[in-house]
């Protein structure tokens, strides 16, 4: 039997979403538009969340297909650690 390898989770993070030395992820809103302060990459429409809004955002390796361990998933808002309200759905 080949030994598990230890969980490396990630977020979508592109190379496109790096502006000015920082990289930022993926973050959506049901509207379609980006997380993100307007204009942060050209092209793309961008609007802060608000309270209340729904952000959607990808990640891969937060699950052991094997054993089901999980790996702790902690996002920071504005500096805020932590949300009210996380829906984790798992795609296999």
């Amino acid at each position: 039997m080949v030994p598990e390898a230890a969980i490396s989770p990630g977020v979508l993070a592109p190379a496109s979403f790096s502006v000015s030395g920082k990289q930022y992820l993926v973050a959506i809103l049901p509207d379609g538009a980006y997380v993100g302060n307007p204009n942060l990459v050209a092209g793309l429409t961008f609007r802060p969340a608000k309270p209340g809004d729904i952000i959607t955002v990808y990640g891969i390796g937060h699950r052991s297909q094997r054993s089901g361990r999980r790996c702790a998933v902690t996002f920071q808002v504005g500096g805020v650690t932590g949300l009210e309200t996380v829906y984790l759905t798992i795609h296999q």
